[in-house]
């Protein structure tokens, strides 16, 4: 055989072996890093980690599929973890928004049809009923189908939920943490999509052709980033809990004279000491100093202005911050922002700059080069 033959016939097996490899190997990665973490991780990132052993362990049923090694049992096992890896992903997110599991209301429920297919898959297998496996087959695949719209339904209002739970009880920047939350649902809208896809067109589909490294890598890819901001993520709830913030069973919203009453005392509060210009303050210093609890603070602001408490409070520091940077006593442009931001109660250029941006259309700069004309 012609040795240039032999080498292209060689890589090119190496080429197919490491394609059909890589999103188990992502898997365990990912499943290292977070049982190394272990002791020091939130319950969430504990509950990450059992999503990734089982999706390692789904990859490997794929690798050793594609591989040519087949057998009843190991079907068994990648029916189950296939209507696993979903639901112990919502369980992952649900339980993002506590910070111990024995008060969460986990979905456990949407484990149901993987423990259905872990018993009827060996019953049908051990009893010879080859027809009954088929139809638990297309069983498998419409629950797989079935889990993943709802999971990424289920899944987004738990993140947006999250997202809104943060951005309304913080006015300093929180901004990295939510951009994580937010990339960390885009994945898994992407991951939840081709999922579908490729459940849909059937794994046998791509056997023994080159078109299997389409699945794998784009997969591999988006499991590798989906593990990065799970990793990365902080404890969410960690911060809201320790400022105050102890999710308590919620008041009914008041009515409108309350509304009323808890926003003027609000607003006088704001006007005479302006505790907007504190960088930490939270939700539950605002409610200290109204004398009332977080949902009637928050009912009352979103009543009257229709936004969260984190954009009011924006809102009173641009005001301020506009007032700053019209003084002439300012040597510079870059001196005028520079004592804004120090003054106004922002943490860090880049916020201000994005706050300022979203509620007036205009840079700083530009804003103060306009309103100076």
């Amino acid at each position: 055989m012609d040795i240039r033959k032999f080498l292209y016939i060689f890589a090119a097996e190496m080429l197919h072996s490491l394609i059909i490899i890589l999103p188990m190997l992502v898997c365990w990665f990912w499943l290292a890093g977070l049982l190394g973490a272990w002791r020091s991780s939130y319950p969430g990132k504990r509950i990450l980690g059992l999503f990734f052993g089982a999706a390692a362990v789904l990859y490997t049923c794929h690798w050793l599929y594609f591989s040519g090694i087949r057998s009843p049992w190991l079907e068994t096992l990648y029916g189950v973890m296939n209507l696993s890896v979903y639901p112990l992903f919502l369980i992952y997110l649900t339980a993002l928004h506590h910070t111990s599991l024995r008060t969460a209301h986990l979905p456990l429920q949407t484990l149901i049809p993987a423990g259905i297919i872990a018993i009827a898959y060996p019953v049908c297998f051990i009893c010879g009923w080859e027809e009954a496996q088929h139809y638990f087959y297309l069983f498998a695949r419409v629950c797989f189908m079935l889990q993943v719209f709802y999971v990424w339904f289920a899944g987004s209002r738990v993140i947006r939920s999250l997202v809104n739970r943060l951005d309304d009880f913080f006015t300093d920047d929180r901004s990295a943490q939510l951009q994580t939350l937010r990339v960390l649902l885009w994945l898994f809208g992407c991951t939840a999509l081709f999922s579908a896809v490729w459940n849909l067109l059937g794994r046998e589909r791509f056997a023994d052709t080159e078109w299997v490294a389409l699945p794998s890598v784009l997969m591999s890819g988006l499991l590798y980033a989906l593990g990065y901001a799970g990793f990365v993520l902080p404890d969410p709830v960690k911060g809201l809990e320790e400022s105050g913030d102890r999710e308590p069973e919620k008041p009914l919203p008041p009515q409108s004279d309350e509304a009323d009453v808890i926003l003027v005392k609000l607003e006088e509060k704001m006007r005479d000491e302006k505790i907007y210009l504190r960088s930490d303050l939270t939700i539950a210093d605002a409610c200290a100093l109204v004398g009332t609890n977080r949902s009637y603070i928050s009912a009352a602001i979103n009543r009257a202005y229709g936004i969260n408490f984190s954009t009011y409070i924006n809102r009173l520091r641009i005001t301020e911050a506009k007032r700053l940077l019209l003084s002439p006593d300012h040597p510079s442009d870059k001196a005028a922002i520079a004592d804004t931001i120090a003054q106004c109660g922002f943490n860090n250029t880049q916020t201000f700059y994005r706050v300022f941006k979203e509620q007036t259309g205009m840079t700083p700069l530009q804003w103060r080069s306009s309103s100076r004309h």
